[in-house]
């Protein structure tokens, strides 16, 4: 699935080799880190609670964007943060560079602007739908980060991959983002302009993670309350024992 006619961004991608030799290098060392281990992929949907992540502080974990608000709640550090979208690296950008014991990767295009010493940069392709096999080489984008970590998750070698508060339901039929997106009002930000959902271009592309993972034995669960997506085989979090 295409979604942009660019080669601007063929560009910036061998751009990205030139000047992330270490990052690339980072990033190919969590080749199979994780093999045959669970994880799961914290969305910041108004399903999700304090309760359930407490709940997970014994496993490996991956969290996204402005939850790091929260993080002082937390009676632990989940294992890996991501952060790919321009407004939302800059509106948690001193929290992200203060925030210690956590494993920071951030997108690439912005490390310039946006630096942050401890995090290891990742390239994002913006312009199909696909599913990458290489961390190192890059991430397909999906219009949501969650995707990007579930390329993560399946490059990592986790055969069991949950995904928790990933509701998939936006205000407004999906065409605005506010505070009850999110199950922390201090995580929306009023002043920033986010982009807005495009649930047909991340539809595309969890049906590409589905079918990927499926090629190659990882099984990918939706433990998420409710919500409207229905790609992936469902699990009970709260009667499955998956807590």
């Amino acid at each position: 699935m295409k979604i942009y006619n660019n080669d601007w961004w063929s560009a910036a991608n061998r751009l990205y080799y030139i000047l992330h030799p270490k990052h690339r290098k980072n990033l190919k060392s969590y080749k199979n880190k994780h093999l045959n281990e669970r994880c799961f992929i914290i969305g910041n949907g108004p399903s999700l609670t304090i309760k359930d992540l407490e709940l997970l502080k014994n496993e490996k974990t991956m969290v996204c964007n402005s939850i790091i608000k929260i993080f002082g709640d937390l009676s632990f550090k989940p294992t890996y943060y991501f952060a790919q979208d321009a407004q939302v690296i800059k509106d948690n950008l001193e929290i992200i560079k203060s925030t210690e014991e956590i494993t920071k990767f951030i997108r690439s295009y912005y490390s310039g602007r946006y630096h942050v010493k401890d995090a290891i940069y990742y390239n994002v392709y913006e312009d199909q739908i696909a599913f990458s096999p290489d961390i190192s080489v890059g991430v397909y984008c999906g219009w949501t980060v969650v995707y990007s970590m579930i390329q993560f998750a399946v490059y990592m070698g986790f055969s069991e991959i949950y995904l928790l508060g990933v509701d998939f339901n936006y205000a407004k039929n999906n065409t605005e983002i506010n505070a009850d997106c999110y199950f922390d009002k201090r995580m929306f930000n009023p002043g920033i302009n986010y982009a807005l959902p495009k649930t047909d271009v991340t539809t595309a592309a969890f049906q590409q993670a589905r079918n990927y993972s499926e090629s190659n034995g990882t099984k990918i669960y939706n433990a998420t309350r409710g919500g409207k997506l229905e790609i992936f085989e469902r699990k009970n979090f709260d009667e499955s024992g998956l807590s």
